[in-house]
């Protein structure tokens, strides 16, 4: 089978957001499945975008992988692009059930066959040794960008509500570096963008990823965790909670926080001004996860290996079983 899969600049590996990280780690594996990547322009089976459109397509078919959605105050023209892409499909993956529905609801509902295929992580990655630290617990708080939607300001404030002795919080990202102690050796440190081999050795130290994004399809950051072996902890918002039961096993692997307001897709929101989060709920987790030994796991459905399965069975599906 022969795959398109490129950006407007032809080469996914410039590309430095969460969708390149992760087309950048599904190409590979879908080439280890025998799947050939070919270029814009030339002759393919399947043309795979990503959102939108970017080139015109002269593949067999096309599928349009979807995540996240327009879904504040204008959405219907934002996603007009998003809208052409699903129309102009013949398949369309959804990066998990919540998506799936989000995009029904502001984008549109497609006429072609559906899949909902999370993203994946490959375990060689985080093959590394864990980050240095001089305190016994350790928690990671990871984006690329910190907006208002991934509620920073309340992970710190439940941190330190959490009380737990000795403990670090390790915030990683686009912000200031910063560092400060609050009594009882409890420290709080930002250490601003990492590469990945040092966000790896974070997630071999840390006993857990703490992430209460808001309304967030499937961060690569939670995919990552899980595939290294960190727990994580997070809200029921969006399609999070989604990845931490995709394993039967999970007590002190993985921790849901359940929301006080669930959105009901009907109405616009505001990204800016996301709900407050259930503050002594988090604490407890972050408490419970502190004391307790880390255990030794990787969520093998969440491998790239898997997940590049789902994705060339999806394109035979929509080749008509070729």
């Amino acid at each position: 089978m022969k795959a398109c899969i490129a950006t407007k600049y032809k080469d996914w590996s410039c590309e430095h957001t969460g969708k390149g990280l992760f087309l950048n780690r599904l190409i590979p594996a879908l080439k280890e499945l025998g799947v050939e990547i070919v270029k814009p322009g030339q002759p393919a089976d399947i043309n795979l975008a990503v959102g939108k459109n970017v080139w015109e397509s002269t593949a067999k078919k096309n599928v349009i992988r979807l995540g996240d959605a327009h879904k504040e105050k204008g959405h219907k023209k934002l996603n007009k692009r998003k809208w052409k892409a699903v129309k102009e499909a013949d398949g369309v993956i959804y990066q998990s059930r919540y998506s799936k529905k989000l995009c029904r609801t502001f984008i549109g509902k497609p006429s072609c066959p559906e899949a909902v295929i999370s993203n994946g992580a490959d375990p060689k990655e985080f093959d590394v040794k864990p980050y240095k630290s001089k305190t016994k617990y350790n928690f990671l708080a990871s984006a690329r960008v910190w907006t208002p939607q991934k509620r920073l300001k309340q992970i710190v404030e439940a941190f330190i509500k959490a009380d737990v002795s000795d403990s670090s919080l390790w915030i990683v990202g686009k912000n200031q570096n910063f560092q400060y102690d609050i009594g009882k050796r409890i420290n709080v440190q930002g250490i601003g963008p990492v590469d990945s081999k040092t966000l790896a050795s974070l997630y071999k130290l840390c006993n857990a990823l703490i992430d209460i994004t808001w309304l967030s399809a499937c961060p690569n950051s939670v995919v990552e965790a899980l595939v290294a072996g960190c727990p994580v902890i997070s809200g029921n918002d969006g399609g999070i909670y989604e990845l931490g039961f995709s394993n039967k096993g999970f007590p002190f692997k993985y921790s849901c926080i359940r929301s006080d307001e669930i959105w009901d897709m009907k109405k616009p929101v505001d990204l800016s001004s996301p709900p407050k989060f259930y503050q002594k709920g988090l604490a407890f987790n972050i408490k419970d996860m502190g004391y307790t030994a880390k255990p030794r796991f990787t969520y093998e459905s969440l491998h790239i290996s898997n997940i590049a399965k789902q994705y060339l069975e999806f394109f035979k599906e929509v080749l008509g079983g070729i």
